[in-house]
Order: structure tokens, then sequence, then C-alpha cells
């Protein structure tokens, strides 16, 4: 059974309190990496390695799935040579 508040002006700094201590909890979490922690560069090489995995289950979408694979290795690695991105630039044309 829900007891209903008799003041409702009683709820407002706890409800105050409570918004401020989540907004607070958040905030730490966001900050606890950035786009060069080494934890992100893990992660980064491990969905590329995922990424050259031949499996066919990466989508159902082969034509959009080769493009997408290819800009997403050109965009860490760099080499257009790349046989990801070369068969995402095919893919595409």
């Amino acid at each position: 059974m829900i007891k209903r508040i008799s003041s409702p002006g009683k709820a407002v700094p706890w409800l105050i309190v409570a918004v401020l201590t989540s907004l607070m909890w958040t905030n730490n979490a966001a900050d606890a990496y950035d786009p060069f922690h080494p934890e992100v560069d893990r992660m980064v090489k491990r969905g590329i390695a995922y990424l050259r995995t031949p499996s066919k289950e990466h989508s159902h979408h082969e034509l959009g799935s080769k493009m997408l694979f290819g800009y997403a290795v050109y965009k860490v690695d760099h080499d257009p040579n790349d046989p990801l991105v070369q068969a995402g630039r095919s893919s595409g044309t």
C-alpha cells in the first residue's frame, strides 16, 4: 500500500537531495574514460578484431555492413589499402 504524503512540501527537500545525489553519481561515471584512455583503446581494438572475423552473422545487410566495416577500420587504422576498407569501397559502387 502506498502512503500518501499529507503535505507535499515535505517531499520537496528529499526530492532535491535525490536529484543532486544522482547527478553527482552519474557525473563521476561519465568522466571515467576519455577517447585516449587505454581501456577505450583496448575496446576499439577488440571491436576491429571482431569485424575482421569471417563470420556471416555480423549483419543481415551485406552491402551496408561491408561499407560500415570498411569505414570503421579506416577511421581507426587510416590505411586505405586494408582489405576491409577496399571491400567497403568496392561495395559502394
